[in-house]
């Protein structure tokens, strides 16, 4: 960063939007969001184009602020370009921690289809604890309705898994070994190969 500094100092940006945009994406690329914040807010005042929008969007979510705001700015990226996948990857956040799920995962989903990347990890912690909530209310076909959200995109055992369990408190044994099968394929012996089994065997009967 020292050195990026000195080069600035020497050599400061030109005042217009393309070479603002340029050196907020270079501080995007090295994780300094707030001086990336501030490159892009200089070329949204001016009017720039959807990726500025989308990034700026995507700051905002990440850092938990203004949440109308990066809405607006997502649906500006996305009505410029709708194929701009960090636009609706900044709507999966913010409507993640509105805990509208379902709008959440869609705009995931649409987000992924356009190139967007996300840690699987993390969608599936944050799947598995909204299912939670509805399983906790015995709201079962909703939490199945949630993973099923997603359930074309990730193919992880962990993924597998939850959506068998689902598909069975939801009274679908037919899905629910389905997808145990699926799971199998991850497990070639241990408890947990056993385990799945032993519940394929019970759905059956």
């Amino acid at each position: 960063r020292v050195a990026l500094q000195h080069a600035l100092e020497s050599n400061p940006p030109a005042k217009d939007c393309r070479a603002q945009a340029l050196l907020g994406h270079t501080y995007r690329r090295l994780e300094y969001d707030d001086d990336a914040r501030q490159m892009f807010e200089y070329c949204v005042s001016h009017n720039t184009t959807a990726d500025v929008y989308a990034e700026l969007s995507l700051i905002l979510a990440e850092q938990g602020k203004d949440s109308d705001r990066a809405i607006e700015l997502a649906s500006r990226a996305i009505e410029d370009d709708p194929d701009i996948g960090s636009a609706y990857l900044a709507l999966f956040l913010i409507y993640s921690k509105r805990n509208e799920y379902i709008q959440s995962l869609r705009c995931l989903k649409s987000g992924l289809r356009q190139g967007a990347e996300y840690s699987e990890q993390r969608v599936f912690e944050l799947v598995r604890g909204w299912c939670q909530i509805y399983c906790d209310e015995q709201y079962y076909e909703e939490a199945f309705q949630v993973v099923n959200e997603v359930a074309d995109y990730f193919n992880s055992f962990d993924f597998y898994v939850l959506k068998a369990r689902l598909a069975e408190l939801s009274s679908h044994p037919r899905v629910s070994v389905e997808y145990y099968k699926r799971a199998l394929s991850f497990v070639r012996s241990g408890p947990m190969r056993t385990d799945i089994l032993e519940a394929i065997a019970r759905l059956a009967i």
